[in-house]
């Protein structure tokens, strides 16, 4: 499971998060804790700015069955009043691991051929060549 956080509207405030994943069946809990938050001033002579209102996170390896979230928002005074986006989105880290998997892997390959076809054909003509041809 991949949840995504998100709280456009906060101002020198902070949100935190507490939520469980509980297996109706087996009553075993996953929890995911995470906090986004949004400071800015003027010190010095100069405006800083700092935010994180978009944070991710995953749950690994969760078993079939029937769940149901529960979550918990403690923040800063005045978060009741800002918008806040929570999204659950179902199997995608997982499916997207073997794109990435297949791209580390089918990557390298290529280039190491491209790269080996690129170094015979520059030294082919050469009294040095240091490559052997054991096809000929």
């Amino acid at each position: 499971l991949e949840f995504e956080i998100f709280t456009p509207n906060l101002s020198n405030q902070w949100v935190n998060f507490e939520v469980s994943l509980i297996n109706e069946t087996t009553n075993e809990v996953e929890y995911f804790n995470e906090y986004t938050e949004a400071y800015s001033g003027y010190e010095d002579g100069e405006s800083w700015s700092e935010s994180y209102q978009i944070k991710r996170g995953h749950l690994n390896n969760i078993s079939a069955g029937r769940y149901h979230l529960e979550a918990e928002v403690t923040g800063s005074k005045g978060i009741a009043d800002i918008p806040i986006e929570f999204k659950v989105f179902v199997g995608t880290p997982a499916e997207n691991n073997w794109f990435f998997l297949l791209t580390a892997i089918v990557v390298p390959v290529v280039f190491s051929g491209f790269r080996y076809n690129q170094n015979s054909k520059r030294w082919d003509n050469s009294n040095f060549s240091g490559s052997y041809n054991f096809f000929q």
